[in-house]
């Protein structure tokens, strides 16, 4: 069993202090040495009462039990009772909590009716006290059950999230990267033999792909092995760029970095995936314009138009989920479509609002 904690032994102290000095208060004298060694024993019990809630209340009731059995003033160390009975109420379950509540009760009621000497029978608020604790005490364990269940939605929602952004993350890199490794060993191949030194840069730019996606991807797994390692940094829009140069394609840029790493960090994902797209999905596509707007509310909107062959509108996939998704935990949306002289994806970002 776990030491108890200073908050423990606060409870413990304070309380049996409080039953100690409120007898005098109530009942005009002190309880002699038995009947404070008995307040101490309940008190020094209530020490371990979130340890075994339980055992500590027969621990509590026991020597209180002694204490009225052998005539000592008729205080408040009942009070040291109703913290055990407390505690049991609000952390066991609720049928439990009846059920010891209904025992104690009546274990309670004998004894009164059985050291009552004045006329009739003893009054009723002598236990009921017990009812009303028993009570408060189920209403707060509801109240922290409800608390313990929304924390752990909320810790599952963020773990839901955390892994569909790896994901994401994954996908990117291993799409991206892949497309361009095709790209570049297709050029190697039809021009090895003609001319080689094109031959020999395509080689280049695949290494330079391959050991760029090892390198995110080996940040990547970083996160799950260790937890709290930093999110990986994707690929910078001049990265994206030169490695469509080497697709083939002319990227033409327009508008600067917001600032905010967070932001900038979805924004290149963005146009990476965009970018990758056009690569995979429209191979007469030459131009690719890739425009960053900031506007006067924060938002950012960011557009990526190719000049590739107008195709039906695609079912999204798993590159176009994912940037819905990043979107959408920037406070903002994505929105794809072919247009008269190619495809168009556009996202709006809230700046300030990563969730």
């Amino acid at each position: 069993m776990a030491p108890p904690t200073r908050r423990d032994v606060l409870v413990g102290l304070g309380a049996g202090l409080a039953a100690l000095g409120a007898t005098p208060l109530t009942t005009g004298r002190w309880p002699d040495a038995i009947g404070i060694a008995l307040i101490a024993l309940g008190a020094v019990a209530l020490v371990w009462r979130r340890r075994a809630p339980v055992t500590v209340l027969v621990a509590v009731v026991l020597p209180v039990a002694v204490y009225y059995w052998l005539a000592q003033p008729d205080g408040p160390a009942g009070f040291l009772v109703a913290v055990a009975i407390y505690t049991v109420a609000s952390r066991t379950g609720r049928t439990r909590a009846i059920g010891i509540g209904a025992v104690l009760v009546v274990t309670w009621a004998g004894l009164s009716l059985w050291l009552w000497d004045g006329p009739g029978l003893p009054p009723a608020d002598g236990y009921l006290w017990i009812v009303g604790t028993v009570a408060c005490g189920i209403a707060v364990g509801a109240v922290r059950e409800v608390a313990a269940q929304r924390a752990e939605d909320d810790l599952r929602r963020r773990v839901e999230a955390e892994r569909l952004r790896i994901a994401r993350d994954v996908h990117d890199i291993v799409s991206h990267s892949l497309s361009m490794i095709a790209v570049q060993a297709g050029v190697g191949a039809h021009v090895a033999e003609r001319r080689p030194d094109e031959a020999a840069a395509a080689l280049r730019a695949i290494g330079a792909a391959s050991s760029s996606a090892l390198t995110e991807l080996r940040a990547t797994l970083r996160v799950l092995r260790d937890g709290d390692a930093a999110t990986p940094a994707p690929a910078g829009i001049d990265d994206v760029v030169r490695v469509a140069t080497l697709a083939g394609l002319t990227v033409r840029c327009t508008g600067e970095p917001i600032g905010d790493p967070a932001v900038d960090g979805a924004i290149a994902r963005i146009v990476r995936e965009a970018v990758t797209n056009v690569v995979r999905h429209a191979p007469d596509a030459t131009d690719v314009e890739v425009g960053i707007d900031r506007h006067d509310d924060g938002s950012v909107r960011v557009r990526v138009a190719d000049d590739g062959t107008p195709v039906p509108p695609p079912r999204a996939g798993q590159g176009l989920r994912g940037l819905a998704e990043l979107a959408a935990g920037h406070g903002g949306s994505l929105h794809w479509e072919p247009t008269a002289d190619g495809f168009v994806v556009e996202a709006t970002l809230s700046a300030g609002a990563t969730r």
